[in-house]
């Protein structure tokens, strides 16, 4: 704790000097009564676009500020310049709350904002406009308090499925297990098979598991507490609902291709669009990639995973926030930064970055015109983090634990049942407590 306090006093420190180098810019920041802002991202083209759309809308639109967005290779360094220069007044941030029962080193940007260097959105009006359960979120808050803009969502436990192969086979979605596992059989049954992934690339073969767990932990209150009890020992991964989890996974890798542990995701892909199989295990993320390659083959869309037995356990698609906008409190042109991140916030304008990004959506009601985004729009105001986004592992342990559950010692991408898979993944968290 007390080289924490030393961070946070050395980071207030800083912003003491930022607001001074602030003062000293305010000549520098207008023109007349033009107050001028600089808004600055990690470069991706889709989110780029987005951001210069709206803040082209924005300059159009009134005449006392004047925004200019910026997309950044590196972004990191950049940013760090900019602030100690007082420079930027909009940027991408991540504060999120310390847990203070891991060995978690804090971020940057929980310094940060610990140190008072962002300005808290918390009661502003526009807030309103996005889906509460994303600002509340654990990696969204710190103290009670929002620190930043969540532009958009990606969702990390969605079941791409092949429309033309549930309908000829007469599946619907299912949103139990049983059905679940009812639809398994009838695909393979009739010859399908019936799932997917590009193993070869790590993360596509852990998503079921994250599906499964987001079922058996359907809040993210109920996954802290599993993390938690990772940590003090009080959950027993050879047991109850975490030995639920990998037998449950266990069924989805008995019904998956054989090439899925080394195929890459483009791969998959390619596989899932010639029909290979009717599921695959992906993000949201490559949805504009899987509509490329699929075409007009078939329309595809996503449902979540139905890992637990009752429907309701299963009603969201779990995810990750993406880009999130902070505004500098040592910056001469708050106000000015504020009613750009208004503007930005406006439905209307959102919609013109939402279906530029690509992003889900983070407001709820919001029409992108994308087929496949529209169309699980109907998941989105019961946000909730994926595993992955809330798991922090003791930084001693084996590489292999680090998610909490050794899903990569299962058939088909290892040897072993899901009894050893639970005891290897408790050995290690044994190990390091």
């Amino acid at each position: 704790m007390a080289t924490r306090t030393l961070q946070v006093a050395a980071l207030a420190t800083s912003a003491l000097v930022m607001i001074g180098l602030a003062g000293c810019a305010t000549g520098d920041s207008t023109s007349g009564d033009v107050a001028k802002i600089n808004i600055i991202a990690p470069s991706n083209a889709p989110s780029d676009a987005g951001f210069q759309a709206v803040t082209d809308a924005f300059n159009a639109s009134q005449s006392e500020v004047q925004a200019t967005f910026t997309p950044v290779t590196d972004y990191e360094t950049t940013r760090a310049a900019q602030l100690s220069a007082g420079t930027v007044d909009i940027f991408v941030c991540y504060p999120r709350q310390a847990q203070g029962f891991t060995d978690e080193e804090s971020t940057e940007d929980m310094l940060m904002a610990e140190a008072g260097q962002f300005v808290d959105l918390t009661d502003q009006p526009f807030m309103d406009n996005y889906i509460q359960s994303v600002l509340t979120s654990p990696r969204s808050t710190m103290d009670g308090k929002v620190y930043a803009v969540p532009t958009g969502l990606s969702y990390a436990t969605g079941v791409y499925y092949n429309e033309k192969i549930f309908d000829d086979l007469g599946i619907a979605i299912p949103t139990t297990w049983d059905e679940f596992t009812a639809a398994m059989d009838t695909l393979s049954a009739a010859g399908v098979t019936p799932f997917g992934f590009g193993g070869k690339d790590g993360f596509p073969a852990a998503l079921p598991l994250y599906g499964i767990l987001g079922s058996l932990y359907p809040e993210d209150a109920d996954k802290q507490a599993l993390l938690e009890g990772l940590w003090d020992g009080s959950v027993d991964l050879t047991t109850g609902k975490p030995l639920e989890a990998m037998e449950r996974l266990q069924t989805i890798y008995d019904n998956t291709s054989d090439a899925s542990p080394g195929s890459s995701i483009v791969e998959s892909i390619g596989a899932f669009a010639n029909g290979e199989f009717a599921m695959m295990f992906d993000g949201s993320w490559d949805q504009k990639s899987v509509t490329d390659v699929v075409g007009g083959k078939f329309d595809f869309g996503m449902f979540p995973l139905p890992g637990g037995d009752n429907a309701d356990q299963n009603r969201s698609l779990n995810g990750k926030i993406e880009l999130q906008l902070c505004a500098s409190a040592t910056s001469a042109n708050q106000d000015a930064a504020i009613k750009w991140l208004e503007f930005f916030s406006q439905p209307e304008n959102y919609t013109t970055f939402a279906k530029l990004s690509g992003f889900a959506p983070a407001q709820p009601d919001i029409v992108t015109d994308d087929p496949f985004l529209d169309s699980i729009s109907q998941y989105a105001s019961d946000f909730r983090l994926f595993w992955e986004s809330i798991v922090v592992a003791p930084q001693a342990i084996a590489p292999e634990a680090k998610v909490g559950f050794e899903y990569n010692l299962l058939a088909p991408l290892g040897t072993n049942t899901p009894a050893e898979a639970a005891a290897a993944a408790q050995a290690a968290w044994d190990a390091v407590r």
